[in-house]
């Protein structure tokens, strides 16, 4: 929600078209509470994501390559929380953390 800059369950009630209750319900894992695949449908579009990226926190594979662009790709699943989170640090932080994850993904 944070990322789409949604303040509120409300908000996010009111463009999904999903109950506030239902949301709540969700955020707070309330009794091994689980959506209907609808309604994490309309989750996905409304935060602007894929179901699989809200309930395993990865990117579903796209059923055809996609289109090309020019510049950066959109990033998806755990890139897109991994940049959401670098992008908050200082620029010498970003350089550390770039540094870092390169020497862990050395083959």
């Amino acid at each position: 929600m944070r990322w789409r800059g949604i303040k509120s369950q409300s908000q996010l009630a009111r463009i999904s078209g999903v109950s506030q209750s239902c949301i709540h319900h969700i955020l707070t894992r309330q009794d091994g509470y689980w959506p209907s695949r609808r309604t994490l449908l309309r989750l996905a579009r409304a935060l602007g994501t894929t179901a699989p990226w809200l309930t395993d926190g990865v990117a579903a594979a796209p059923a055809e390559p996609p289109p090309e662009r020019t510049g950066a790709s959109e990033p998806g699943g755990y890139c897109a929380e991994i940049c959401a989170l670098v992008s908050r640090q200082p620029h010498s932080a970003q350089r550390q953390i770039l540094a870092a994850v390169r020497l862990m993904t050395r083959p």
